[in-house]
């Protein structure tokens, strides 16, 4: 799995958004999502039956100048990630993608006129 699989699932998962990227967005634009790999996971033991494995995601949202509205847009789309059972991504079965927050978390550039939260989330999917 790589991450335009996973930009890919966050197009249909959140059609709201209007432009999607991934590694870095074009910051003039409004209503973007971005996709990020995320923090390195921990090393685990390799087990010898193992069936999956995990990749950490960034999912970066790039809203508008209207703080209300964009804390909505990252709040729907975090809601859709917990309540969504057993997706495919990439022609990967996903058993869970775990939240590593309890909400989207406020990241806007103390510069920036367009409001950002990210969701931090890993991906677990069957090998």
């Amino acid at each position: 799995m790589n991450l335009s699989d996973i930009r890919d699932f966050l197009k249909e998962l959140f059609p709201e958004a209007e432009h999607f990227y991934i590694g870095r967005i074009d910051s003039s634009q409004e209503k973007c999502i971005g996709v990020y790999d995320g923090n390195p996971l921990p090393e685990t033991p390799c087990i010898s039956f193992r069936t999956y494995q995990e990749i950490p995601v960034s999912i970066l949202i790039h809203w508008t100048e209207n703080a209300k509205s964009s804390q909505k847009a990252a709040l729907d789309l975090y809601n859709r990630l917990q309540n969504i059972h057993f997706p495919e991504i990439g022609g990967y079965k996903i058993p869970l993608i775990s939240l590593l927050n309890s909400s989207p978390v406020d990241c806007t550039p103390p510069e920036s006129l367009i409001y950002e939260f990210v969701i931090n989330i890993n991906i677990f999917y069957n090998i």
